[in-house]
């Protein structure tokens, strides 16, 4: 477990209000990823209590991203499989259905570690590449909370990808997941696509789970009507490959969308790598 100021990791309520601004330390073997922020930790101004952040060094797998890191077949080594089947795991009928039609069986080791913590509903900082079942492992516990909130319009859940093709890859899961979730929707916005196109199709149909590029979500907050109130019904913010996000230049876009959304929230980190800005980024006052 480490302990972090409340920044961009500041989701389910009652958590302190933001520190002092510290000297920061760079993060012991960040240079080169290879390992988590040990522990860092920061007082609270007259709180007693700090926000936990579950750490996960769920193991970095290679496995190829074009193969379901899940099946019970298909060419895949089952030592990247654990020994733990969903069937065993506190989720409901209606995603067990739809995770036994997509041919998933046994969770993979990064489900293993993250699910559990997920679903208890603490932030999670969790190492895992591409391939290795990051994707179910964030989608599954959110679909899970996302079935027992009341109907509306908002937006509930947010993932933001650094690609165009990440989206879709992660749409498709979604679909998959939300198969006997009738009310429940999953729509795309990105790069390249008329936004005209976006905006009659998220007023048509259910969007409770948006999956976007950190570029087109500021064109929606700038020109769609009414966009900017849907998603301060976010529940879980999710960044997925955060490392290349900040990589490739995201960060102040990703700053100017998390103040649209409510610092009560539970957020999940994905990343290849760790590096010292993705653990600067986790520290940052950005929402404070």
């Amino acid at each position: 477990i480490a302990v972090v100021p409340r920044g961009i990791m500041s989701g389910n309520p009652g958590y302190a209000a933001a520190p002092k601004r510290q000297r920061r330390r760079r993060p012991r073997d960040a240079e080169d990823g290879s390992a988590f922020p040990r522990v860092v930790t920061s007082r609270p101004r007259g709180a007693d209590q700090v926000r936990e952040v579950a750490v996960v060094p769920a193991e970095a797998m290679d496995i190829d991203a074009g193969t379901s890191a899940n099946a019970p077949t298909g060419g895949v080594d089952g030592s990247y499989l654990s020994d733990t089947r969903f069937d065993q795991c506190a989720v409901s009928p209606l995603s067990l259905q739809g995770i036994k039609d997509a041919g998933y069986e046994r969770l993979t080791r990064v489900q293993e570690a993250t699910l559990p913590v997920i679903l208890q509903g603490k932030d999670v900082l969790a190492k895992a590449k591409t391939g290795t079942g990051k994707t179910v492992a964030f989608l599954l516990p959110a679909v899970e909370l996302l079935s027992t909130l009341p109907r509306s319009t908002s937006i509930n859940l947010l993932v933001m990808l650094p690609t165009r093709e990440l989206a879709y890859q992660v749409a498709v899961e979604a679909r998959k997941l939300l198969k006997y979730h009738s009310s429940l929707g999953v729509q795309v916005v990105i790069g390249g696509t008329k936004l005209s196109q976006e905006q009659r199709s998220m007023r048509s149909t259910p969007c409770q789970i948006l999956v976007a590029t950190p570029g087109r979500l500021i064109d929606h907050l700038q020109n769609t009507p009414g966009f900017s109130a849907r998603i301060k019904g976010v529940k879980v913010l999710v960044l997925d490959e955060a490392d290349r996000l900040l990589d490739m230049g995201f960060r102040r876009d990703i700053e100017k969308i998390i103040a649209f959304i409510p610092k009560e929230r539970q957020t999940l980190l994905f990343s290849a790598t760790v590096p010292a800005e993705v653990s600067l980024f986790l520290m940052s006052p950005l929402c404070t």
